[in-house]
């Protein structure tokens, strides 16, 4: 639900907490946060090992990499330093491995798991190897991920005064919930992490982990402490400068996450050009996000601009394909058809994981039903239906196919004059998609279910079951400007002044940055100066 006085104190102090985050830090020992790691490690390794560690705990993986690396050329037999790096070739939070660089790191220290546990020294550093050895098990990814969030709890158990044990448990049980968010595991997690955070705050791991424990729109107000935490104890990540955001969207602040990433962005970009190329990968996703927050804010021109350095950073590194495409989709949808470069994008779904598959056809079969075009979007339909969706994705979930199908069954009735069909549609995409797990970051589907069947209940005149799905799409997309504009205008049909002003004023909360000439902007000023509906 929409809650104007609450986000608005949220906004002062989210306001004064960005300005803080851009203030220099006291040492330099802090770029990357602090903590402690006993080893046997050569005295002169220990530097490059500690850098590895902190920036693993920022996924800054290839960054970490680098610095176990020399870590290990410094001395030979470290055993953790080989350790490190293995462990940077596994995304935890997405259950993402690449199994063959995990045992190329593993076999440089030792050719069994036997003769790598021989070169550590202590018995905890073989415990520590041990859990890293679960990764190279033959099996699915999902038993894997199982099986290393327990070999890390009873690392962490063994060993009490180990933050790091504890941090990197925190980090496996929110590998373990799979592609739907399990709240119970995800809290659990998040009672490892606060633990951890009462001891140091200023550790990076646990501060990081915590907000991905929270970023929902039923916990975010939780991970706001750590949220701004975060970007002061590990300025030098770029990761981190994002992160904050995925407070930020769940709770509906769009001026602070464009801000805050701004900021990762251009650190993405510094981290270019320190290593030769346009952007690194936390900087495409902070990218991503940023063109969605400018979309809620009515910045399109800014929006638009960063589409087109998008657009140029997929042709110089084609890797970021997949989240040029995300971004892409949110942002055709958002402005209604009407950049006709980008809706006419070419884009080859057949080439694309299953994922961003999806997302093409999507776009595609509504702006060709937008057009007229019912033929084009019926062949972009079937082709979005025949989909195998291979998902790995804790944002994700194979209902938001089946959401998206029925949405665009439901606006090819509604082309054809087929009203009630088209009603019905999506009243069983709206009940599906508020069975799935509860998201972060830009919602998908593109088009939420909800705010469609509020736009179509509003055609026919049904105001008051309009009002009832606006106000759903919020509880899950909150303060999102189509559903905001959309309940301020079905508010304001059933001269409901009260609820249609609150709305409103949320709407020009919004929009205080947006375009001059945005059509919502101007709406939204003559409803909150006159005061009236």
């Amino acid at each position: 639900m929409y809650q104007p006085m609450i986000q608005k104190s949220y906004c002062r102090i989210l306001i004064l907490a960005i300005a803080l985050i851009g203030l220099p830090t006291m040492a330099q020992d802090i770029q990357y946060g602090q903590t402690t790691f006993p080893n046997s490690g050569a005295d002169e390794a220990q530097q490059s090992f500690m850098e590895g560690l902190l920036m693993l705990h920022s996924f800054e993986y290839s960054d970490a990499r680098k610095a176990f690396q020399r870590a290990s050329a410094i001395d030979e037999s470290f055993a953790m330093a080989y350790w490190g790096e293995a462990l940077t070739h596994y995304r935890v939070l997405w259950n993402e491995i690449e199994l063959e660089k995990v045992r190329d790191a593993l076999g440089r220290l030792g050719e069994t798991p036997k003769a790598r546990a021989d070169k550590a020294p202590t018995q905890r550093e073989k415990d520590y190897l041990a859990t890293v050895e679960i990764l190279l098990d033959e099996g699915e990814d999902s038993t894997r991920a199982v099986r290393f969030a327990e070999a890390l709890e009873i690392l962490a158990t063994d060993y009490p005064d180990d933050e790091n044990a504890a941090a990197f448990y925190a980090l496996a049980l929110l590998g373990s919930s799979g592609a739907d968010r399990d709240f119970a595991i995800y809290m659990k997690s998040a009672a490892v992490s606060e633990a951890v955070i009462a001891n140091n705050p200023r550790h990076p791991g646990a501060v990081h982990y915590l907000i991905h424990a929270y970023d929902d729109p039923v916990h975010a107000p939780l991970g706001l402490r750590p949220a701004l935490m975060y970007a002061q104890i590990a300025p030098a990540a770029t990761h981190a400068l994002h992160m904050p955001s995925h407070i930020f969207f769940p709770m509906g602040m769009w001026q602070a996450a464009t801000d805050i990433n701004l900021r990762s962005y251009a650190a993405g970009q510094a981290w270019g050009v320190k290593n030769g190329k346009p952007v690194n990968g936390s900087g495409a996703h902070a990218l991503s996000w940023l063109v969605y927050s400018l979309l809620q804010e009515g910045r399109i021109a800014e929006a638009r601009s960063h589409m087109l350095e998008f657009q140029d950073l997929v042709t110089q590194e084609p890797a970021r394909t997949g989240q040029f495409v995300e971004t892409w989709a949110s942002y055709v949808i958002s402005t209604d058809f009407a950049d006709v470069e980008f809706v006419n994008f070419d884009l080859d779904a057949s080439k694309m994981p299953s994922r961003q598959s999806s997302m093409i056809y999507f776009v595609k079969a509504a702006a060709a039903i937008n057009s007229g075009a019912l033929d084009v979007a019926e062949s972009n339909l079937r082709s979005l239906a025949a989909l195998e969706m291979k998902l790995n994705d804790l944002n994700w979930s194979e209902k938001a196919q089946d959401v998206m199908v029925l949405e665009l069954q439901a606006l090819l009735q509604r082309a054809r004059g087929n009203m009630a069909e088209a009603v019905s549609l999506l009243e069983e995409a709206a009940s599906l998609e508020y069975s799935m797990p509860r998201r972060f970051g830009p919602p998908w589907p593109p088009k939420p279910a909800h705010e469609l069947l509020g736009e179509l209940l509003a055609e026919q005149g049904d105001f008051g079951a309009a009002m009832r799905q606006f106000k759903m799409a919020l509880s899950l997309a909150r303060n999102r400007t189509p559903s905001l504009l959309g309940l301020a205008r079905a508010a304001s049909a059933l001269d409901r002044e009260d609820d249609a002003r609150r709305a409103y004023q949320s709407l020009h909360d919004n929009l205080q940055r947006a375009d001059s000439n945005f059509a919502t902007l101007q709406e939204a000023q003559e409803h909150t100066k006159s005061g009236t509906t």
